[in-house]
This record gives structure tokens, C-alpha cells and sequence, in this order.
């Protein structure tokens, strides 16, 4: 199995863009140069590259709001344990994520940094980064199910590359994916149960067993 180690990946998937980010694994596999080829089905390949990343946004299919992180006891967007949540798209710091310049992006926008590849240079794993805060996204482990379960919240919380931490990105067709968690193997979703149906500003972002529904569809824009 070979893994990427620091090596930034940048690849047009379809009609979305996903920036693929400099990226540790717990593997000590050697470092490829080789151009990768993404598992799923009608996504153009995947390059490795040293150019820095551009901050992206992460839209959901069936609200059209951007996947951000939400402020902690009304402090702003950067502690430990911060929500993941839906917003309207926009500009600002809580919006953007991008990889090694946390001055010229925030909590909208996301980069996805290579975790793993499989035995034949395929992507299997990646993980996102806010640009804010520097801290990644995973499933709440201190919930009842201790992650595993549907429903548990996704937060922010410090890098460290478990498996809480990695998502396995499915090609939906249309730009749209899905972002499986590889501890769980549930997929990222905006909350259908809550006042807005997932329609509305800040419905949470939490993990539930895949299916082919639009509030687990999301892509990326500038």
C-alpha cells in the first residue's frame, strides 16, 4: 500500500474543483511523484504538484449552503470542538479553508490534504483543513456511540490523522460527492430533523449511513 507524505495534490475533478493538500499518513511508505488516478468512476486523474492550494468552498447539494465552522460559546470560529455547520456561501474568514496561509483564508473554505493511496497510486483517504484555524474535521468520538453511530455531530478539532479524521470521497456524477468516514464508513450530512428541514443557516453538519439523497451530495466552488 503507498501513502502520501507531504505532497501536495491539486486535481479537477469534473465539473468541481477538490484541492488536494500536503498531507501526513501514519504509513512510512515512501513518497510517490507519480500522477494518481481517483478509485471512483468518471474522475480525470489526479497530479501531484508543489503549487499551494487555492481556498475552496464545499456546497451542499439539496440547500446550496457552504459547509463552515460555527462560532464555540459565542467565541469566534478557532477553539477545539467547534460545530461544523451550513451557511450561506460567502467570503469571509469562517468560510475558507486552504493549506499552510491562515492569514488569507477561513472558515469557509477547505482544503483536502491525501491521507492515503492504494497498492496502484489510487486516492483512498483524505482529510480537510480550515484555513482559520488550522484544525480538521471529524466525527465527534465523545458522543454516545463514540463515533460510530448515526447522528454523531462533526467538529473541528487538531489534526492528527486517525481514522475519525479521514473520508473517503464517492463520485456522485454532476461535480457532487459524498465524504464517507473511514472509522464509521457513515457519510458527511447537514441535519434533516431540525427546524429547517437542512434548509436553513446552521443546521449542523453529522455523519449517517450512506445513501444517495442531496443533503450527503456537495461540491466544490472558488
Amino acid at each position: 500500500m503507498k501513502s502520501i507524505m507531504r505532497g501536495r495534490l491539486v486535481g479537477a475533478l469534473t465539473a468541481a474543483t477538490f484541492l488536494l493538500g500536503t498531507g501526513a499518513t501514519a504509513a512510512n511508505a515512501a513518497t510517490t511523484e507519480a500522477a494518481v488516478s481517483p478509485a471512483w468512476a468518471a474522475a480525470p486523474s489526479v497530479a501531484m504538484t508543489s503549487t499551494a492550494p487555492a481556498p475552496i468552498r464545499i456546497e451542499n447539494r439539496r440547500s446550496g449552503k457552504c459547509l463552515e465552522v460555527g462560532r464555540y460559546n459565542w467565541g469566534p470560529p478557532v477553539a477545539q470542538g467547534a460545530k461544523v455547520q451550513q451557511w450561506d456561501c460567502q467570503s469571509g474568514k469562517d468560510q475558507q479553508w486552504q493549506a499552510n496561509n491562515l492569514n488569507k483564508s477561513g472558515a469557509q473554505r477547505w482544503t483536502l490534504w491525501a491521507e492515503e493511496l492504494d497498492g496502484n497510486g489510487n486516492l483512498r483517504y483524505v482529510s480537510f483543513r480550515v484555513v482559520l484555524s488550522g484544525q480538521c474535521l471529524e466525527v465527534n468520538q465523545a458522543d454516545g456511540s463514540r463515533g460510530l453511530g448515526n447522528g454523531a455531530g462533526v467538529l473541528q478539532l487538531p489534526c492528527h490523522h486517525g481514522a475519525q479524521q479521514q473520508w473517503k470521497q464517492i463520485y456522485k456524477g454532476g461535480g457532487f460527492f459524498q465524504f464517507q468516514n473511514r472509522r464509521s464508513g457513515k457519510c458527511l450530512e447537514i441535519h434533516q430533523a431540525e427546524g429547517s428541514r437542512g434548509l436553513g443557516n446552521g443546521a449542523e453538519a453529522l455523519q449517517w449511513s450512506c445513501h444517495n439523497g442531496a443533503w450527503q451530495q456537495w461540491k466544490a466552488r472558488p
